[in-house]
């Protein structure tokens, strides 16, 4: 074999071995095993009860856990305002000199003030100062000085000082509030979705077995047919019963799925991709006895728990804050005070004193606006906005006392329904029985078979859903009267 002959069979070998690479390669990341492993990896299964779905709501979704920063915001402006009665030091030095003509005349100079200021919510101001001065040519300089200012007028009512500082610790359980109703309001929509879930899962299961009755009718009914004693036509409505229920099937576990990732998104469980986590409920649906107590006492823990109606009596406090703090700045500004001073004077810092004096000065000072529009316009805009509130109050109290009162007929309503659904269920599962009886007799037909058949899993449907319609009627009363934190035994603050 030539060079030439080699040279063309290797590069023939090499295209050869490209070839089965780039199909090996392109054929594996297709393997269904591969891909079933990677589904099998990445699907869990969270078995859940109700109160576990909650707390697993409150801990990681993103949402509320926003909400749970504003409290922590707000008690920034807390600090904030404690910093005006707060004590404050200052010191300045300095070092220099003065050169003239001639080195006789050059001086050398340094300097240091030391002050303390405190003031108090009551109006009082003491401050206390240290000076020094040292000079080459000349005696040195000391003096000690303090100060107390007390405000009569304006400025000295405790209360208003205090104004600013009532207002954001205010703010603070203002925001609590507002943690509480969002708590409250992820609380409902975890239950609601939750019940919505449960729901679907138990149509899933009555479709399923409806399908599997109306299958064996069809059966029996083609079994019928073929010794001739049915007519071939006969089938046609229970072939129609059987497609039905395959719709509803469809319907159901479609409604399963979209429960599933409804619940899902507010539950956020750890790990990035959580849509693909299945949910086994192990809640179990009440049977619909309940009893609860009376439309007055639910009125009355309304009035007392719901965050909106907290809120507005906070507004209300802090209203009356700023007519007290608009009310002191009507007043004109009167300030007494008190002046303690001594000085000295040494040939250097470390020698007793060769001469000193002290000083006692009382006064006192006025200032007065002479129109004062400004401030008048403030206290009159504080009491509008006081009685403002008085009536927002007023009305809050009333809107909640609706909203009780006919989520409570509600609950009323969905007890008397699960009773009729009760009674319903079990008469068509009379009727769906005798209609089975008569037509193995040969008394009745495969059109009032099917429709016995029909009306029964529509009854047993009705009947679920009256249950969970009572359990979502009791949410929304809890809801609404603002106990969910309660019952659910969930504690929330600013530390939550």
């Amino acid at each position: 074999m030539t060079y030439k002959h080699l040279q063309l069979r290797l590069i023939a070998i090499t295209f050869s071995l490209l070839a089965a690479l780039s199909t090996a390669s392109a054929v594996a990341p297709v393997s269904p095993a591969a891909t079933s492993v990677g589904q099998a990896a990445a699907t869990m299964t969270l078995s859940l009860r109700v109160q576990e779905a909650v707390e697993m709501a409150l801990a990681n979704n993103v949402d509320f856990a926003m909400e749970k920063l504003n409290p922590k915001i707000q008690m920034t402006n807390v600090t904030e305002e404690r910093a005006a009665f707060e004590d404050s030091l200052s010191v300045t030095g300095q070092v220099g000199s003065d050169h003239g003509n001639s080195t006789i005349n050059d001086e050398e100079k340094a300097s240091l003030q030391v002050s303390l200021q405190k003031s108090s919510p009551n109006g009082t101001t003491i401050s206390a100062g240290l000076s020094r001065y040292d000079s080459s040519s000349s005696q040195d300089y000391s003096s000690l000085d303090v100060t107390i200012t007390r405000a009569l007028l304006r400025g000295g009512n405790k209360e208003a000082n205090l104004a600013r500082l009532r207002s954001a610790q205010a703010g603070v359980t203002l925001s609590q509030y507002e943690l509480k109703a969002a708590a409250e309001t992820l609380i409902a929509l975890v239950e609601l979705a939750y019940w919505d879930l449960a729901l679907a899962q138990r149509q899933v299961e009555i479709f399923a077995d409806s399908m599997k009755v109306a299958k064996q009718q069809l059966d029996y009914a083609q079994e019928r047919v073929n010794i001739g004693r049915l007519a071939q036509r006969e089938l046609a409505a229970v072939e129609a019963e059987v497609a039905s229920r395959q719709e509803d099937l469809i319907n159901a576990k479609s409604n399963v799925e979209k429960g599933r990732i409804t619940l899902l998104q507010l539950l956020q469980p750890k790990g990035q991709n959580f849509w693909h986590n299945e949910l086994k409920l192990q809640e179990r649906i009440n049977n619909g006895e309940r009893k609860i107590d009376s439309v007055a006492a639910h009125v009355a823990l309304a009035l007392k728990l719901r965050p909106d109606i907290n809120q507005a009596r906070l507004e209300l406090k802090l209203r009356n804050l700023e007519v007290i703090r608009t009310k002191n700045g009507l007043l004109p500004r009167l300030d007494l005070f008190l002046s303690l001073g001594s000085s000295s004077y040494t040939r250097s810092f470390f020698h007793h004193p060769e001469d000193s004096s002290s000083d006692i000065t009382f006064g006192f000072a006025f200032q007065q606006g002479l129109g004062r529009r400004g401030e008048k316009a403030q206290a009159q805009r504080a009491k509008l906005m006081e009685l403002s509130q008085q009536q927002a109050v007023q009305n809050l109290q009333l809107l909640a006392q609706r909203e009780v009162r006919l989520a409570y007929i509600e609950v009323q309503r969905a007890i008397a329904q699960v009773a009729a659904s009760k009674a319903t269920r079990k008469y068509r599962e009379q009727s769906s029985l005798s209609e089975e009886e008569k037509f193995a007799l040969g008394k009745s037909t495969t059109l009032l078979l099917a429709q016995a058949s029909r009306d029964l899993v529509g009854a047993k449907v009705t009947e679920i859903g009256a249950l969970i319609a009572l359990q979502k009627a009791l949410i929304n009363l809890y809801l609404t009267e603002g106990s969910l934190l309660e019952r659910q035994a969930v504690a929330i603050g600013a530390e939550a």
